[in-house]
């Protein structure tokens, strides 16, 4: 069983990758609240999470920037994906 946190786009698509993997936990980080809380609540999710995918398409650079930011620190991979959709993020998923 894998932990994967989606950074932007569709939390609906989310739920969908969710029934289409079983196994694999998946944690929607909404980037469009900016607050300390939101990106103390994004570092708790990277810091548990197998990989990040970023959707490119569906947050701001400076989510982005933050995002790549704290997956270096706790040395968890990063994948960029472009679009919102469900299979979109299959694409890219790693585990």
């Amino acid at each position: 069983m894998g932990t994967m946190v989606v950074v932007g786009g569709n939390k609906s698509s989310v739920r969908h990758l969710e029934r289409a993997c079983p196994g694999v936990k998946i944690m929607f980080h909404d980037p469009s609240v900016s607050s300390k809380q939101n990106h103390r609540d994004l570092e708790r999710a990277i810091r548990c999470a197998d990989c990040v995918v970023v959707m490119i398409d569906g947050c701001s650079h400076k989510s982005m920037w933050d995002t790549r930011s704290i997956a270096k620190q706790y040395d968890v991979p990063v994948r960029y994906n472009r679009g919102f959709g469900l299979s979109r993020i299959r694409d890219v998923m790693p585990l």
